[in-house]
């Protein structure tokens, strides 16, 4: 269900526009009829052919609490930090305060941290907590101030307190010395949200201590000190959001810190294990590299994903690489009961040679015949894996012909992903089968032609000569009238690359601008009022941040801080901001079209405990539904359901031990309703 969620930030305007995600496919479908069925403490009841009703009665509300809570839903959801907002900061009513410290720090404004500072120091703990919780969603040093002497002077009684405000100073980046008091705290979840934030800090000089902590008797300690201390090595994020590489380490903590992930490799814990054969991804030698192969025969498939994921790894000779790794047991590892370890044992073999001279062939031959696997995702792995291992290989006419045969049987491919993954082989090919490629993939579904679109205009613009723009037609034109506004979007995308080519290109012609300020206007003009093509606005506007000192391009930017569309106003104030400029308006308040009335319906819906039911090809899955916590997310989610907007679709990217994403339309992760909601982001840790 994360693909309700959005690619552009955290706080989307509320239900106006669609956010695309980018993903890859999985494989788990579900099956045609009603797949996500809401079920709320036993009063509904699916009939074929009837969505789900919303029948409660409403709850009486005491003392003017339900208004004065919808009032609070509304002036968050708008992103108005206002006086009346600041002032119920002082209610007597405990649930009050501390639901308006939260909207306070969803907002995020750094002038409101003077506001929320006091209640650190509340009489009532649960709004002492979430003010450390909304002091850590303000993105600003300054917010870390209170927090950092909420925990230096050792005095607050409530544990939940003190480990979120150790989690805001991670998130903020700030407070070593803070973050320090909290690793030695007496209570267990404070010394965990301490780990968690030690290495983003990050906190110098604490490896001994992580060391210990690595020997302690529970589990949950020894987990997120294994969590720390791969971090502080640096390994790779397992998603596609960048993590700041490992701390500066001396040679002695390098060391202990590699030889504590060895040993907590055979830890009892299977979460243990799983953190710290992911820590050993960027550790070379022959004892590492044992280590990890005898997780390959781990009781927990989790466990032996990430001893793949360390196996496949490219070790640079100064860490100790590169890995000599015997290809049987990675082999073995393809047909294991769970799929993800197959997958990932196909990608472990992108780089593997084996340890004897006839090995590499052995692992061409075995990806080969792979590329007729039952299964998409194994057919899509396995020719990532060997164009990766063709751009190793001197390329002759033998070679290019049996590269050629390979990419065939990937273009004929019945699976979309499977045919986009031929891309992967582009920059091997002559510059005619090169065109020809293109050519074909522009022509295929949407899902793969958008991701042709880029290089099929740096191949047009380094072989034609005259103004950039004129080099990309017809196809630049056909593209921007496309229905598809994921199209539209990533032809914006290409032509971005092509006037931001770095710096050591030459510089943009006068005449490319003028003619991009020209294309610009016309295409605006043609979208400005559309719900359904936010994103290729906001490309847009990336494109005119290029030189926003030019007249054109900074009144254009102008001009969009009035879209109707919040994230659209959004990037415009930010991109004149960032020039030095003034923009005409701020980007808030949302106009969310909800009147107060509508709030309160949300809420009296959200008091009741919801659950969804989703129907798959492997069974049925209940999930709670945290209404009470985020009310709006999960009313969108209900009305999605109502209208079978998730029904037939795609676990469109699954990426093990890290995350599981449906609920998109098109099945590649961009697509979705054509409205956005904002994070409503809370105290659920996951």
């Amino acid at each position: 269900m994360s693909g309700i969620a959005g690619r552009h930030g955290s706080d989307p305007e509320s239900f106006l526009g669609e956010c695309p995600m980018e993903g890859t496919a999985g494989e788990s479908r579900i099956p045609g009829g009603r797949r996500a069925v809401l079920v709320g403490q036993g009063l509904f009841l699916l009939a074929a052919g009837l969505g789900f009703g919303l029948l409660f009665a409403r709850p009486a509300a005491a003392d003017g609490l339900l208004d004065v809570q919808a009032r609070i839903l509304q002036l968050e959801d708008r992103r108005e930090s206002n006086d009346e907002l600041r002032n119920l900061l002082h209610d007597d009513r405990a649930e009050i305060r501390g639901r308006a410290a939260l909207a306070i720090g969803r907002i995020g404004s750094p002038a409101d941290v003077a506001s929320l500072a006091p209640l650190l120091h509340d009489d009532d703990a649960d709004v002492r907590a979430w003010t450390a919780f909304a002091l850590g969603e303000i993105e600003d040093s300054t917010a870390a101030v209170p927090l950092e002497s909420l925990l230096l002077d050792r005095e607050e009684p409530a544990a939940e307190v003190r480990a979120l405000a150790v989690e805001g100073l991670g998130k903020l980046r700030r407070g070593p010395e803070a973050c320090k008091v909290a690793l030695r705290d007496r209570d267990e979840n404070v010394q965990v949200q301490a780990l968690l934030a030690a290495w983003k800090i990050p906190v110098s000089g604490i490896v001994p201590e992580l060391v210990q902590m690595a020997r302690h008797e529970h589990d949950q300690i020894r987990e997120w000190t294994a969590y720390c201390l791969m971090r502080m090595l640096g390994a790779p994020a397992s998603g596609r959001t960048p993590i700041p590489g490992g701390l500066d380490l001396s040679a002695e903590d390098r060391e202990q810190i590699q030889q504590t992930l060895r040993h907590l490799a055979t830890d009892p814990s299977p979460q243990v294990r799983m953190q710290a054969a992911r820590g050993l991804r960027n550790v070379g030698g022959a004892e590492t590299t044992n280590v990890l192969l005898t997780r390959l025969e781990d009781d927990d498939w989790r466990v032996r994903v990430e001893a793949l994921r360390s196996l496949g790894a490219q070790i640079p000779e100064s860490l100790g690489g590169p890995r000599a790794v015997p290809l049987p047991p990675l082999f073995a590892r393809i047909d294991d009961d769970n799929p993800n370890v197959g997958i990932t044992a196909i990608e472990a073999l992108t780089h593997a040679q084996g340890v004897r001279p006839g090995d590499p062939l052995l692992v061409d031959a075995r990806l080969r015949r792979l590329l007729a696997h039952d299964t998409p995702r194994f057919r899509e792995s396995a020719f990532r894996a060997l164009a990766s291992r063709w751009h190793d290989v001197e390329m002759g006419d033998p070679e290019r012909a049996r590269l050629q045969a390979q990419l065939d049987t990937v273009l004929t491919d019945r699976h979309w992903t499977v045919r986009a993954a031929a891309l992967d082989a582009l920059d091997l090919l002559s510059q005619d089968d090169r065109a020809h490629l293109l050519d074909r993939l522009r022509d295929d579904d949407g899902r793969v032609a958008k991701l042709a679109l880029s290089p099929y205009f740096r191949m047009r613009a380094e072989d034609a000569t005259g103004p950039i723009l004129d080099r990309l037609q017809p196809e630049l034109d056909r593209m921007l009238d496309s229905s598809d506004a994921i199209l539209r979007y990533s032809a914006w995308d290409a032509v971005r690359e092509l006037y931001d080519p770095g710096e050591d290109a030459a510089p943009i012609a006068e005449e490319d601008w003028t003619r991009l300020e020209a294309l610009l206007a016309r295409e605006h003009a043609k979208l400005a009022e559309d719900p359904a093509f936010v994103e290729v606005r906001q490309e847009m506007i990336v494109l005119a941040a290029l030189q926003p000192t030019r007249p054109a391009l900074g009144a254009f930017l102008k001009a969009s801080c009035a879209d109707p569309n919040y994230l659209v106003r959004r990037d415009a104030v930010a991109a004149l901001r960032a020039a030095g400029e003034t923009p005409p308006r701020e980007a808030e308040p949302i106009e969310t079209g909800r009147t107060l009335d509508d709030y309160r319906q949300v809420l009296e819906w959200a008091a009741r405990d919801w659950r969804a039911e989703i129907e798959t090809d492997g069974g049925t899955l209940t999930v709670r539904l945290f209404t009470q916590d985020a009310p709006l997310t999960c009313w969108n989610f209900a009305h999605l359901c109502d209208q079978s907007f998730y029904d037939g679709g795609n676990w469109h990217r699954v990426v093990p031990d890290f995350v599981l994403q449906d609920g998109c339309p098109r099945g590649d992760g961009w697509g979705g309703p054509p409205w956005q909601i904002r994070c409503e982001i809370n105290r659920h840790r996951y």
